[in-house]
This record gives structure tokens, C-alpha cells and sequence, in this order.
């Protein structure tokens, strides 16, 4: 669902991220609510939610229940913003090249051959990549193991789909 208006969103590369990400980490038929929407919108959920006063750009909520009505297991919800998707392209425009991530190559391509993405999707699939760990449990939060193992299967995932 979008109910922000400011930045185009690429629905195709979405579902597809989504659908890759999961197929990784899940056997079955699944559903995963994704909203898109305003840095007032997040800033609320992140206040009520986390006690923190400010826009972020992705929160996720796992509810992990089967809907036995369509035999679909509900993995969650994401929220994401991206008019701050978009601040954090342009503000970490050298991550893509970072060494230790995706390189630069593997990435270009996303989904479709011949296709240049722009570094908003990129940081849209990452966010939606980020987002799909934390409705399975992991987390970065913890102890340094914890983060590193999140960051592996998050470049992993990344790298999948870049290179699928």
C-alpha cells in the first residue's frame, strides 16, 4: 500500500525483492503487509511504538500467524519511508561502493538486464531486505554476533537478488 505521494515507487522491483527475500527463509504461501508513507506517518508509529520521537525509515512489526481462512501464513507488517529511503541514497551515496557489500557490478542489474536502478531503489530493496530479517527475528541490536550475522544474510539476500 502507498499512501505517500512524494517518491515514485518501482511496484515490480517490490514485489519481486519481497518474494526473493522470503524464498530464502520461508517454505509456502505468505503474506507481508508493506506500507509506504509519509516521514510524519513513520514519526508517529515510531513514537507510540519505540518511544522515540522521529522520523525513521523502516519499522517492522512480526506477527508470524497462519490465516486459516486462505492457508496463508502472515509474516507481518513493514512501514517504510521513502522520502527518508531517498535522504539516506544521497547522504550515503559511497556505501554502494563500500568494500564488504555487494559490489557495485553485482548490483546493477537488480532484476531486469540492461536496467541501471537508481541508488533509491537500491536503498528501497535494502530497506525491504532489512525489514523481512527483522520479521524473522533477527536483529542487530544485540551482541556483536547478532549483528554480524544479520549483515551476512542481508548481503547474502542482497547478492541473490542482485545476481538471480
Amino acid at each position: 500500500m502507498n499512501i505517500q505521494r512524494k517518491e515514485k515507487l518501482n511496484q515490480k522491483l517490490v514485489r519481486y525483492i519481497v518474494e526473493k527475500a522470503v524464498s530464502n527463509l520461508f517454505y509456502g504461501p505468505f503474506k507481508i503487509d508493506i506500507i509506504f508513507c509519509s516521514a510524519a506517518y513513520i514519526k508517529n508509529l515510531n513514537k507510540k511504538y519505540r518511544d522515540k520521537n522521529k522520523a525513521t525509515d523502516i519499522l517492522s512489526f512480526e506477527f508470524k500467524e497462519y490465516e486459516y481462512d486462505e492457508n496463508v501464513y502472515f509474516i507481518g507488517e513493514l512501514f517504510i519511508c521513502p522520502s527518508i529511503a531517498k535522504k539516506n541514497a544521497l547522504d550515503f551515496k559511497d556505501f554502494w561502493d563500500k568494500e564488504g557489500w555487494a559490489s557495485k557490478n553485482k548490483t546493477k542489474y537488480l532484476i531486469k538486464k540492461n536496467t541501471e536502478y537508481t541508488d533509491f531503489e537500491k536503498e528501497i530493496v535494502l530497506l525491504l531486505i532489512h525489514g523481512i530479517l527483522h520479521l524473522f527475528g533477527y536483529d542487530h541490536t544485540g551482541d556483536d554476533d547478532d549483528n554480524e550475522e544479520m549483515k551476512k544474510l542481508q548481503n547474502f539476500l542482497y547478492i541473490d537478488a542482485a545476481i538471480s
